[in-house]
């Protein structure tokens, strides 16, 4: 999977979601937070979206019981969870997971079938369905994801 950041805006991070093993599923649109560089490697916890580079995914099961997945990249200082955490810190629990909002999100990514703005707000739209997708390429095995400026694409 792919994700071609287009803007990286002081309220949001928007992009492109692609599948690239299964051409069948469709283009999505991605939104995140602003990025925020940290102390420790991979941006600022909670607050900054990732770095750009490829990650792998993880099945995680939410409290609230959607399933979804997490990202995971050492290198660029992103673990699954706190147990894998080094001594110099990181993020955890990075996830692809269903948000309209930036403001429903804690540095993690949502998927959407559209992207608009509302009340001055950036939004993905349908966010449910793109989990979907997301899923759906993620059980056919696509359990990569390459994360990529590509400015200007909007």
């Amino acid at each position: 999977m792919k994700i071609a950041r287009c803007a990286y805006l002081d309220d949001a991070t928007i992009g492109r979601w692609t599948a690239q093993k299964h051409d069948a599923y469709p283009t999505l649109q991605t939104l995140e937070r602003p990025w925020v560089p940290g102390r420790a490697p991979g941006g600022a916890t909670g607050v900054s979206c990732v770095p750009d580079g490829a990650y792998e995914l993880v099945r995680h099961a939410r409290p609230n019981g959607d399933v979804c997945v997490a990202l995971r990249n050492p290198a660029l200082g992103v673990f699954y969870s706190e147990e894998h955490l080094p001594p110099e810190g990181g993020r955890t629990l990075i996830l692809v997971h269903a948000a309209n909002f930036v403001s429903e999100l804690i540095g993690c990514i949502a998927p959407g079938l559209n992207r608009t703005i509302n009340e001055n707000r950036h939004m993905v739209t349908a966010s449910r369905q793109a989990m979907r997708v997301v899923m759906a390429a993620f059980e056919a095995g696509d359990n990569k994801l390459e994360i990529m400026a590509a400015l200007g694409t909007v």
